[in-house]
């Protein structure tokens, strides 16, 4: 059975009124918050296994970085003008946000437009979280900076994706509409909202396969799996035996903080650390299949997406002058992104 976007929403908000509180200084009154909440309806995200990743995909946004939307509050906002019919007065009440110091966002912005004018909804006619999910799916899907795995899976016209995104707009009340902005633009702007306070509220393994398998569904599937292979459980101390990286998914990367000098270091975190000079350059994560033969090699950003075809180009300038190996300032105008080069314009030839 669907999960309803009003149950994300009670959430939400929960978490925004402790944060509002001034609380979010301590990091368990949210926890105690989050595994309430899935404590409470877990039955219903167990129901079906595509719940449980589009859940993760609606609570925390910013992690899909292979989603990529192509929407800013300025697009939005005339999305949501259009869907909801307004006129010269209501469009410039929608437009409040951009006013320095008015303390709104668009999705306060929206909220506002919809409590004075409500939707005809029926609580019949509930908007579930895999909807929401499929049709976020489906925008990055017609933009090019999204992931080739993402592009991939589904594509129609920009048109057409916008259209049923009003109609979204049309179905949703205040409150949900103000979540359901925040979702789209990745600003749900809750401190709290801790991936590993999230997964772990779900299944206390969680945390740790998704350090391992970087994806929502592969790292579902792996812990799917360790239910039905071990009914009784298995401990986290023991996952490192069991679970392995899986080549084509990117291994999640460990926390870089920066630091000014040793002393600082230190000072940063009281256990144990390693510490590495930063070098000019990009971060990547390789990954080698040798069964795939011509396309064995895979390249994965720092922000985990799929940056294979971007840097064939940058790898082919990598020697040259009689086999040296050039240096970055020289190679980087040819790493691009999704097939465009950014920043290169004012780059030495």
């Amino acid at each position: 059975m669907p999960f309803s976007f009003a149950h994300v929403c009670d959430l939400l908000d929960q978490l925004q009124q402790q944060q509002q509180q001034q609380q979010s200084a301590d990091g368990n009154v949210a926890r105690r918050i989050i595994a309430s909440w899935f404590a409470k309806h877990r039955h219903a995200i167990n129901q079906t296994p595509a719940t449980a990743a589009a859940l993760f995909s609606t609570l925390l946004p910013d992690t899909r970085t292979d989603r990529v939307y192509g929407i800013q509050a300025p697009s939005l906002q005339r999305i949501v003008g259009r869907a909801l019919c307004l006129g010269i007065s209501r469009f410039a009440h929608l437009r409040r946000y951009e006013n320095p110091g008015s303390g709104e966002d668009l999705a306060d912005c929206v909220a506002g437009i919809l409590t004075e004018t409500p939707n005809a909804v029926s609580k019949l006619d509930q908007v579930m979280v895999e909807e929401i999910d499929a049709l976020l799916n489906t925008l990055a899907a017609n933009c090019r900076f999204s992931s080739h795995t993402v592009r991939q899976s589904y594509w129609n016209t920009g048109c057409e994706n916008k259209e049923t995104l009003g109609e979204l707009y049309r179905q949703v009340d205040a409150r949900e509409a103000k979540w359901l902005t925040r979702i789209i633009l990745k600003q749900t702007h809750l401190t709290a909202l801790d991936p590993n306070i999230v997964f772990g509220s779900y299944d206390a393994r969680l945390p740790f396969i998704a350090r391992v398998q970087e994806s929502f569904e592969v790292a579902l599937t792996s812990l799917r799996e360790l239910r039905a292979s071990n009914p009784l459980g298995i401990g986290t101390q023991n996952l490192v035996h069991v679970i392995k990286p899986i080549l084509g998914t990117k291994v999640g990367r460990q926390t870089w903080l920066k630091g000014r000098s040793i002393k600082h270091c230190i000072g940063v975190h009281p256990k144990r650390i390693s510490c590495e000079k930063k070098m000019d350059g990009e971060y990547c994560q390789v990954h080698v299949d040798l069964s795939k033969g011509s396309r064995s090699v895979q390249i994965f950003s720092k922000s985990g997406k799929d940056s294979t075809q971007d840097r064939a180009v940058a790898s082919r300038r990598f020697l040259k002058d009689e086999g040296r190996i050039l240096p970055f300032h020289k190679i980087r105008k040819y790493v691009l992104r999704s097939g465009v080069p950014l920043g290169t314009q004012k780059d030495s030839p």
